[in-house]
């Protein structure tokens, strides 16, 4: 059946850049929105994507206890790829900019054989616990993460991962835009044809 409007009367939304909105997205979630104009829906996807997301990165949070005085943040969100050690959850929690850049950033530091930056924050678990020569913990193990963790650790890594993969969402919905809206005159002219069907 022919639908009772064409293709013409539907209205369209200037998206301005498609691409750009679309890595503005990347980087905070309703920020491309935000570019785009179609701000209520910016403010909507922000306030319910960040949150998800900083809850499941201070889920995966510690505070390093006596020998350090010092938050160990986001031990959940990082990436590795080596043998024996291939961090999957990396691939929707790197749908958000916030954890992809600095994970990335930190894997190839560490890959270098420096110290992590930002106090270990985003990095790869060593593969068995590092120390400085004060006997401090410069880099964790896995194994005393989640000794650290306990069950917050995955639970914290699925909020992420969440978060990264609504994020993909709301990309394309930035990238390609909303869905088509119909015209007052054609809803008019439906609901009459509707209602005259049933009598």
């Amino acid at each position: 059946m022919k639908p009772p409007y064409s293709l013409d009367e539907i209205k369209t939304i200037p998206l301005k850049n498609r691409w750009l909105a679309a890595f503005l997205a990347w980087l905070c979630p309703g920020l491309g929105h935000f570019y785009q104009g179609r701000t209520a829906k910016g403010l909507i996807f922000f306030c319910t994507l960040t949150p998800l997301l900083v809850a499941g990165l201070w889920m995966g949070s510690y505070w390093g206890g006596e020998e350090t005085h010092r938050l160990c943040f986001a031990k959940n969100a990082y990436f590795q790829w080596q043998p024996g050690s291939r961090r999957l959850y990396f691939f929707p929690q790197a749908l958000n900019a916030a954890v992809a850049v600095p994970a990335v950033i930190q894997a190839k530091v560490v890959q270098n054989g420096s110290l992590p930056l930002w106090n270990g924050a985003f990095a790869p678990p060593a593969l068995s616990t590092l120390q400085s020569q004060e006997g401090r913990i410069v880099r964790p193990s896995l194994n005393a993460i989640l000794l650290r963790l306990h069950s917050w650790f995955e639970m914290g890594s699925i909020f992420v991962a969440a978060a990264g993969l609504l994020n993909l969402l709301v990309i394309f919905d930035a990238l390609c835009g909303p869905a088509w809206v119909i015209p007052e005159e054609v809803q008019e002219a439906l609901a009459a044809e509707a209602s005259s069907e049933k009598k």
